[in-house]
């Protein structure tokens, strides 16, 4: 915003020698809010004195979906789980593990009871799968929502598959659960490495699970 509109439009009852004050605490205040992502903020009281204005009180809310391009300036912010959702330390746990990497691990949980989980990687492929899964008529049995994506390390991605693990084991259904694992495939991709954490499913403890098909993939793009 222009100060000069600012003083024009705004500050007309506001006297002459103070109009700058204001309109430099505008222009500062409007920049703060829009490079740190506010939707809310509100000031109350506001002391404005000759040559000096300050702030006493302050509310606001932040964009959690900002928080990959402001985490550096925001600091340690903890955002309370979506309205009417209950949180899980397994998301917290994975949540952890992303922010100690510089890949990419997301993990939140729809339906705890539900039959459909997936791992996926790539944050397209996620969606993609998700919302398939959505249009077949299985949204109301689709459990999770996660990717794991920037080459995360084979103990990072271990440690991702057994909480998605532990969560789908923990409740049993009379039709069976699926794990459905998948990704996006770019030139870039290294099939055998992204999927090699299937090999290690077996170490969870309490765990029983054959991957056949899944094995016999990763022999042979391990061999292409």
């Amino acid at each position: 915003p222009c100060p000069h509109r600012i003083e024009e439009k705004l500050l007309a009852n506001v006297s002459q020698h103070q109009k700058s004050l204001f309109s430099d605490f505008i222009v500062a205040l409007y920049k703060v809010y829009s490079e740190l992502y506010f939707t809310y903020l509100e000031i109350n009281p506001l002391v404005v004195l000759d040559e000096s204005i300050h702030i006493l009180d302050l509310a606001g809310k932040l964009d959690s979906t900002a928080e990959y391009l402001c985490k550096q300036s925001w600091g340690d912010v903890a955002f309370p789980p979506p309205f009417g959702r209950a949180a899980f330390a397994e998301e917290a746990y994975i949540s952890d593990l992303d922010a100690k990497s510089g890949a990419s691990l997301k993990l939140t949980v729809l339906n705890p009871s539900g039959r459909i989980w997936t791992m996926v990687a790539g944050g397209g492929a996620s969606v993609v799968y998700s919302d398939t899964i959505c249009d077949l008529g299985f949204s109301s049995e689709l459990a999770n929502y996660g990717e794991y994506s920037g080459a995360p390390s084979e103990s990072q991605t271990f440690e991702y598959a057994k909480t998605i693990l532990s969560l789908m084991t923990r409740e049993p259904h009379p039709r069976g659960k699926v794990l459905i694992i998948g990704g996006g495939i770019a030139n870039f991709t290294n099939v055998a490495s992204t999927f090699k954490v299937s090999w290690n499913f077996g170490k969870c403890s309490g765990e029983v699970l054959e991957f056949r098909a899944l094995r016999a993939l990763w022999r042979s793009s391990s061999t292409s």
